[in-house]
């Protein structure tokens, strides 16, 4: 898919070349190549280098990248043209969905994330932000943050081996269609623990994502769910509201037929924390 749809684009920019050796179509090794090429300078940390630098014999080089066939132009050219897409409907598709561009390889990512991996009995959901630098609708910008720009990404993964099972991209505010969810933080987990439904396995997440109502809903999925839970979440037994009277490094439990919730003082003057744990 990606070779097919990277010589189409290849074919629309071929008026722009002069010279026809400048202008070479791309295939399944070159592809793998230069995704090879990504990952290996990832290992490297090499993302502030020199693009040339990797090639070069002065002791700058990779070795692996030495001894590839495949020179630096070709590399070049092929990461300036390689698409995901069929180019030649991407206007109708973007109509509808800001992420047209990337959508169905993304899809095919996740559904060999999914289907070559059985993840253990512990999963946990968070969120990360990658940093991007390039053109895109849906680019967040946090200038408190190290990368200012990035893109936000929120996973499910297994807990014991960091497998990541599935993903969603936000990617803004979609129009009216297929691709307009809500971006609530039940509805994002609802959706990503999708394929651990009725198999007994555990969810940690952080304060961001949880809440009483949503433990419900994973439960009733066969999914139990260990949290933080925040201080201004109304749902909270009034009796674990008030701090007062209450001793340091203490703990007070409250218990349902199938939750636990626990509020710990941790020192004087700090913030009460409050868990949340279901089991079936």
């Amino acid at each position: 898919m990606v070779v097919f749809c990277t010589n189409l684009y290849i074919d629309r920019i071929s008026h722009k070349f002069d010279r026809s050796r400048d202008l070479n179509k791309t295939d399944e090794d070159e592809k793998k190549c230069l995704l090879g090429l990504l990952i290996l300078s990832g290992v490297n940390r090499s993302g502030h280098q020199n693009l040339e630098d990797p090639w070069r014999t002065n002791g700058l080089g990779i070795d692996i990248i030495l001894s590839c066939n495949n020179d630096i132009e070709t590399i070049f050219f092929l990461s300036r043209c390689i698409r995901f897409d069929d180019n030649r409907d991407r206007q109708s598709r973007k109509y509808i969905d800001n992420f047209a561009a990337f959508r169905d390889i993304f899809k095919l990512f996740l559904a060999n994330c999914e289907n070559n991996y059985t993840v253990s009995e512990y999963t946990t959901i968070d969120e990360q932000l990658v940093a991007f630098r390039g053109r895109c609708p849906f680019r967040i910008y946090i200038p408190s943050k190290p990368a200012k720009y990035s893109l936000k990404i929120q996973t499910i993964c297994d807990a014991q081996t960091w497998y990541t099972l599935n993903m969603e991209l936000y990617t803004g505010k979609q129009k009216e269609g297929p691709y307009k969810i809500s971006n609530s933080a039940t509805d994002v987990i609802l959706r990503l623990s999708r394929p651990i439904y009725d198999s007994g396995s555990n969810i940690m997440a952080d304060n961001w994502f949880s809440s009483i109502p949503l433990a419900n809903e994973l439960l009733k999925e066969k999914i139990t769910l260990v949290s933080t839970i925040r201080k201004n979440k109304k749902e909270r037994p009034i009796q674990l509201v008030s701090t007062k009277n209450r001793v340091e490094n203490s703990t007070l439990f409250g218990f349902g037929k199938q939750m636990t919730i626990a509020s710990y003082i941790p020192k004087k003057k700090q913030k009460c924390n409050y868990a949340i744990y279901y089991a079936s």
